[in-house]
């Protein structure tokens, strides 16, 4: 089994593991890489998003597989 079999695997496992899952908005800003990827992914249909709660200041839930799916890989120092 090559590399590349086992870290799609490893994906795979992955979200698996989130499917089911939610973030928070702010969680789900931050693996994306900002709130105006997020809302565009939201609106394009590729992550869902809800708001349970019919209150103004209730919190949104995001789909966690679909946010790793569009995760962007920032440099850490």
């Amino acid at each position: 089994m090559s590399e590349l079999d086992v870290r799609a695997r490893m994906l795979d496992n992955i979200l698996l593991y989130f499917s089911g899952k939610y973030f928070s908005q702010r969680q789900a800003v931050d693996i994306v890489g900002g709130l105006g990827r997020l809302m565009d992914l939201v609106a394009s249909g590729e992550v869902e998003a809800e708001k349970p709660g019919e209150v103004q200041n209730s919190k949104w839930r995001v789909k966690a597989d679909q946010v790793l799916r569009h995760c962007r890989v920032r440099n850490h120092q």
